[in-house]
């Protein structure tokens, strides 16, 4: 399978993984609603809430690894041996793959918002849901060639 292919999928299974999270998250929040016990049973369940709060930002952060490696694969394959910062790496593949100026912006915008959540003196607060996010790094890679 062409690598641009593989790649594309494993981006858009870690958003199904989050949305597959989200749906089991909701269906155990309703069964502590409805049995308030489960939560005396099982220590781990009084988690759910933080859990929950967090399930988005943590399936950002995988989402957004599945794509810096891909495109650190591209790189390392087709451009050079070298480890650009993502800012930088992101640029100098969407030169050379004609990457449209949007496509970059909003793949940029992802970064900004991953760095916010992983950083935590982060000044960028900027905000991405996540199917956004996996639809602008699919664009953005979209354009990278379909093999290399």
């Amino acid at each position: 399978m062409p690598r641009r292919i593989e790649w594309l999928g494993a981006i858009r299974e870690i958003e199904n993984e989050y949305f597959a999270m989200e749906l089991g998250s909701e269906y155990l929040r309703d069964a502590v609603n409805t049995d308030p016990t489960i939560v005396l049973k099982d220590d781990r369940a009084k988690f759910l809430s933080v859990a929950r709060d967090n399930l988005q930002a943590t399936y950002f952060v995988r989402l957004y690894a599945v794509f810096e490696n891909g495109l650190r694969d591209f790189w390392i394959t087709h451009i050079r041996k070298s480890e650009p910062q993502m800012k930088q790496l992101l640029d100098a593949v969407a030169s050379r793959c004609k990457v449209p100026y949007e496509a970059l912006d909003n793949a940029h915008a992802v970064r900004k918002c991953r760095n916010s959540i992983v950083h935590y003196n982060s000044k960028d607060t900027s905000s991405v849901g996540i199917q956004d996010a996996r639809s602008h790094l699919c664009i953005y890679f979209s354009r990278l060639p379909f093999d290399w």
